[in-house]
């Protein structure tokens, strides 16, 4: 739940500061960058991300906890590489972005607490609809709820 309130205090903060939320978590690393403190995005991220892996850790089955390990390392690096819009750092942000996604998403699947996330997914899709240049955001922000719901379950 802290990685949770650590985020969601991060991103509507920013949003109050720039008027509105913005298309991705990884966007608000330019809108703070203008000011000097992106690195407030990173440190978020990474505080955010460490929260959450003891105990997704700790109540994942030995055979797929790689999982959790992966989403969690994936995050790291896109904290790590916050210049999406930069040649060398955009790849690195972009693949550990999509691996952090897949690997949460899988993991999420795996569980038998999924359905309670249904509600999540239906919300994120009609956001998606309402405002589809913000889907990446609602992506992210479907996949950290998720886990945390989850693991609010067990």
């Amino acid at each position: 739940v802290a990685s949770l309130v650590v985020l969601y205090s991060y991103l509507i903060w920013v949003a109050i500061r720039n008027g509105g939320f913005p298309i991705s978590l990884s966007e608000t690393y330019y809108i703070l960058q203008k000011e000097n403190k992106g690195w407030i995005f990173q440190i978020v991220l990474a505080v955010s991300s460490l929260l959450i892996l003891p105990t997704w850790i700790s109540v994942t089955p030995e055979s797929y906890k790689f999982l959790a390990f992966l989403s969690v390392a994936s995050t790291l690096f896109v904290s790590a590489a916050p210049k999406f819009l930069e040649s060398f750092e955009s790849s690195v942000h972009y693949v550990s972005a999509v691996i952090a996604c897949v690997t949460a998403c899988i993991w999420c699947i795996l569980q038998p607490e999924a359905m309670y996330t249904l509600p999540l997914l239906v919300l994120a899709v009609a956001f998606t609809i309402k405002t589809p240049k913000s889907w990446g955001l609602y992506v992210e922000l479907l996949m950290l709820t998720s886990v945390v719901v989850i693991l609010l379950c067990k």
